[in-house]
């Protein structure tokens, strides 16, 4: 479950980049926030990994009270919350399969596991022979494909993508959404943010649309569960003397 209770996100300049932002997205939901550059998209989703911090109010994923965790504690919040972003962060220097190794290799696991895992998830981004390509070698639809499955390979329980088709022709742009859709029916929280109106039209999400750092629709409006987002009051404890 993602919480945000109240957010405001502003910096020194005085520039209000996100103004009381309240929503609830709860497990296994497709959701796509749209709005025009500048409006907050990608600031929202920074926050959700801690890479950035709000200026006031509550954000909770999963339970996790996020201005409480601890920065030791950072790594296994991105573990739960992957990340496709906008201009892939692929390291150029290494093939695809080596891209995807290195989350695998952070979390431990061995190598004969990380093998299983990358021809699993080059299956299922449509990529099953292509693991030891460069970069350069792929198209920008790949390129966004590997994103993804780099994204999901620790097998988190929320994927963000930053603008999946922002520099994508229709039918690339068509089989992303296919690939988000699959991921989210496979259970995995899905959120995205788009200004595309094909990407908006073709999921049948849940959608929020940012205007100027406020949430101006909500298409299924969820009710916030406030103790997921509100600090525990600690229980006083009677001392008999």
């Amino acid at each position: 479950m993602i919480v945000f209770d109240e957010v405001i996100k502003s910096y020194t300049t005085g520039e209000v980049v996100l103004d009381q932002i309240s929503f609830q997205i709860n497990p296994q939901e497709l959701v796509v926030i749209s709005g025009p550059s500048g409006s907050g998209k990608t600031t929202l989703l920074r926050l959700m990994i801690k890479d950035l911090e709000p200026t006031s109010g509550t954000i909770a994923i999963d339970g996790e009270i996020l201005y409480k965790l601890k920065s030791k504690h950072i790594p296994a919040l991105r573990r739960k919350v992957g990340f496709a972003f906008q201009d892939y962060k692929i390291i150029p220097d290494k093939t695809v399969g080596e891209n995807i190794a290195l989350v695998l290799e952070i979390i431990g696991l061995k190598q004969a596991a990380i093998e299983e895992r990358i021809r699993h998830l080059l299956e299922l981004v449509g990529m099953p022979s292509k693991g030891n390509l460069f970069p350069r070698q792929l198209s920008g639809g790949e390129l966004q494909r590997v994103s993804i499955a780099r994204a999901i390979a620790p097998e988190p329980k929320i994927l963000l993508a930053d603008e999946p088709t922002g520099n994508l022709d229709t039918e690339t742009t068509q089989g992303i959404i296919k690939l988000l859709q699959q991921i989210n029916q496979m259970g995995t929280t899905v959120v995205v943010t788009s200004h595309n109106l094909q990407i908006i039209n073709d999921l049948d999400a849940r959608h929020l649309e940012l205007r100027q750092g406020r949430i101006t629709k909500d298409s299924k409006p969820t009710p916030i569960t406030k103790n997921e987002a509100e600090p525990k009051k600690k229980k006083k404890v009677k001392v008999k003397l």
